[in-house]
């Protein structure tokens, strides 16, 4: 055994514990890890499956989500240290993490044909899983909380939402399907563990790409806030007051019923390539580079008689006693 060792470079006490059934160094940390193998090989599916339906979980949110995998185990509260994370982290290399870049550089690389590859590559191997059938796929935009002021998506309101969404289709057979735009209040873990455990797979766009794949946003929520503000001037019109919350409803169903009609969401599913399912549904011309360009300003017709005065008067003060004067007559 000694020959063994000094071939293979291995301490003898080390070859003899192995030799003996005992662990090694690898196994005995992993015994002391808070989730098994198995239990974290779940949370890197989950959180790779997650990243790429447009969920990307924070390192906070991955140490909030193991803490609630430990406590349905146990059945009581569990403590992470600070640094689980890292090391959870190192011992999942698929997994990486990313800085957010400046809001211009993303825009203008926000729809490009890598993102709109890996997006639809998504929902292809996704639809092919579950079959939806065209009843169990939905989209929503967060436009019909915001038309008021005072009302807006947070964490516990997207939570209340997709309970809202559960109840109303719970009667269709089969998975659910819900595209949504890129908003952080659907990147909660109460938000995602909530529609997971109800059999509904939430889809957000890429980042910065509704204004080309979010179709309901032009054939339907385009129409509803136009709808909407004719309907509101009407109501505060024949009120003689101003809408408050009590009376949303009542005018907010009114703009609805008017922009969402059966021709107009069927054009927006079919716009979005999603029913049915179709790739390079974005026309290559949406995805090119913006141009720059440039204009010099200038006025549309000649300045009368008195502006052309005022202004020659402005320049020569500007450009010092010396120079020239400019006449105000052509």
């Amino acid at each position: 055994m000694t020959q063994i060792a000094a071939f293979y470079h291995v301490p003898l006490p080390t070859l003899s514990r192995l030799t003996c059934g005992h662990q090694t160094i690898v196994e005995f940390n992993a015994g002391k890890q808070f989730l098994t193998a198995a239990e974290e090989a779940v949370l890197e599916k989950y959180l790779i499956g997650s990243g790429k339906r447009g969920f990307p979980l924070t390192l906070r949110m991955i140490h909030e989500r193991a803490r609630s995998m430990l406590e349905k185990k146990r059945g009581k509260e569990v403590e992470l240290g600070r640094e689980w994370t890292n090391r959870f982290m190192r011992r999942h290399p698929n997994l990486q993490t990313y800085r957010a870049t400046p809001l211009d550089r993303i825009r203008a690389n926000g729809l490009n044909p890598t993102v709109l590859k890996d997006y639809e590559d998504t929902v292809e191997e996704l639809f092919t899983l579950h079959n939806p059938p065209e009843q169990n796929i939905f989209g929503a935009d967060e436009v019909a909380t915001n038309l008021l002021p005072s009302l807006h998506i947070d964490g516990e309101l997207g939570v209340d939402w997709i309970r809202h969404f559960d109840e109303a289709t719970k009667d269709r057979v089969g998975v659910r399907f819900q595209f949504v735009d890129d908003h952080s209040s659907h990147c909660t873990v109460e938000f995602l563990d909530y529609a997971a455990e109800h059999d509904i797979i939430v889809i957000s766009y890429p980042p910065h790409t509704t204004h080309a794949l979010q179709g309901l946003d032009v054939a339907c929520f385009g129409p509803l806030k136009l709808y909407w503000s004719l309907e509101k001037t009407k109501w505060e019109r024949l009120k003689k007051r101003r809408l408050g919350k009590n009376d949303f409803l009542e005018v907010y169903s009114l703009a609805r019923r008017r922009a969402f009609t059966e021709k107009t969401i069927k054009s927006a599913f079919r716009t979005m390539g999603l029913v049915p399912f179709r790739r390079a549904a974005i026309e290559p011309d949406k995805m090119a580079p913006a141009l720059v360009d440039s204009a010099k300003g200038g006025f549309p017709l000649p300045l009368p008689t008195p502006a052309r005065a005022v202004l020659a008067f402005h320049r020569q003060v500007l450009s010092g006693p010396g120079d020239k004067v400019i006449s105000a007559h052509p």
